[in-house]
């Protein structure tokens, strides 16, 4: 543990995303008064694009409270608490607040561990050290904060396709390549009268060629056959 202050490192940090010109509200959860110190001076004293503000807890109980009653754009999370250790520690948070980033400070000897935290979808992690009170602290956590900015435009985007598929009109099946449905929209549930849960996993009967298009037929609600207009496209899916 080091005894002595070192002096911040001053740079200019240049970040693109909406987190530029504001303040970053950071939870530190860290019982040491040592390492609180130092990582606060490192987050105060930069001159980087943004202004941080810190809040300091010291024991998981603490952070979680913190966490409720407040917003966080950032956890500095020590995974050695009083009353939590390892890896129960960072799913503790992330159970508290599922979308705020967590950068993981942890001891040299807890390198697996913080590796098995981002598995687990932590931000990053650093080593106690040199870099609790330099420009890779900083860096590091502005770097997180813009990926999960990022992340987050995705799943909006990716809501609003899904909405835009879910109001349409036309019916959407998608399949796997041994035409086994994975996905289909409101207006083809409409289309065979049956639910999603009906149409999940069934085999679609008829051939699927990328690019194709044509008129097939369908058994539609009453038994009756429908002629409808068929368009293939081969696609990427994560379902």
């Amino acid at each position: 543990m080091p005894c002595e202050k070192s002096a911040v490192p001053r740079y200019n940090q240049t970040l693109n995303g909406a987190a530029a010109g504001r303040t970053i509200r950071v939870l530190v959860v860290e019982d040491d008064g040592i390492w609180q110190h130092l990582v606060g001076h490192a987050l105060r004293n930069t001159r980087s694009a943004v202004t941080f503000e810190a809040t300091f807890a010291g024991t998981l109980r603490q952070a979680r409270e913190h966490l409720t009653m407040g917003r966080f754009d950032m956890v500095l999370l020590d995974l050695g608490l009083p009353d939590s250790q390892g890896l129960d520690t960072y799913h503790a948070i992330r159970k508290t607040a599922p979308d705020t980033p967590v950068i993981m400070l942890t001891g040299t000897d807890d390198e697996q561990v913080g590796i098995e935290a981002i598995r687990c979808g932590a931000g990053d992690f650093l080593f106690k050290g040199e870099n609790a009170f330099n420009d890779v602290l900083v860096r590091t956590a502005l770097h997180v904060i813009e990926r999960s900015r990022q992340d987050d435009v995705l799943r909006q985007s990716e809501r609003n396709l899904r909405g835009i598929i879910n109001a349409g009109r036309d019916a959407v099946i998608v399949t796997d390549l041994q035409s086994t449905i994975l996905f289909v929209n409101p207006a083809a549930e409409r289309l065979y009268g049956q639910n999603a849960e009906q149409l999940l996993g069934a085999r679609f009967e008829h051939e699927l060629v990328a690019g194709a298009a044509g008129e097939i037929s369908l058994k539609a609600p009453g038994g009756r056959c429908a002629v409808v207009e068929m368009q293939v496209a081969a696609i990427e899916w994560q379902g």
